[in-house]
């Protein structure tokens, strides 16, 4: 059996993932002791803060991953982890020829009772995508929201 690490920050010097190509390479390593056939690039893609140019630049820092990967028999998948802030609409990369993105909110802040949250997962979804939700424990304080999480799966949210 292998597996597929759908959140990935591999991909050396994008962001606070790996910090060097040794590193990329020991990570990788790692991920093929513990069976891991594929790996989603996720590098954090923060719209109104990165450009499109960024966009261009984290492809190729993930093309070069994926050569390195080449070396450990690990596919590497494009993708990103989208932060869903007012510009989320404008700049994102699915995973890999899929109709599934990444998503995170800030974790800075309770989510659990802002209306935009819902509304955002919602206008992803509506543009043919389906949201999977990262780091679903940071963004409650006290206790996680079972009726909200509920409420994601509910609508076809990962």
């Amino acid at each position: 059996m292998s597996f597929i690490d759908i959140h990935g920050h591999y991909a050396w010097n994008i962001d606070d993932g790996i910090p060097s190509y040794e590193d990329a390479r020991k990570a990788l390593e790692l991920a093929r002791e513990n069976r891991i056939s594929a790996i989603v690039a996720t590098p954090h893609v923060t719209p109104g803060v990165h450009t499109k140019d960024d966009i261009h630049d984290f492809i190729q820092r993930i093309d070069d991953l994926r050569m390195l990967a080449t070396e450990y028999n690990i596919d590497i998948l494009d993708g990103c982890e989208l932060f869903l802030n007012h510009d989320y609409q404008k700049l994102f990369i699915p995973i890999e020829n899929t109709q599934y993105v990444l998503v995170e909110f800030d974790v800075r802040k309770e989510i659990g009772n802002e209306q935009e949250v819902e509304e955002r997962l919602y206008d992803v979804q509506f543009k043919g995508y389906t949201p999977i939700i990262a780091h679903v424990e940071r963004y409650f304080y006290k206790d996680l929201d079972l009726s909200m999480i509920s409420s994601w799966i509910k609508h076809g949210y990962i």
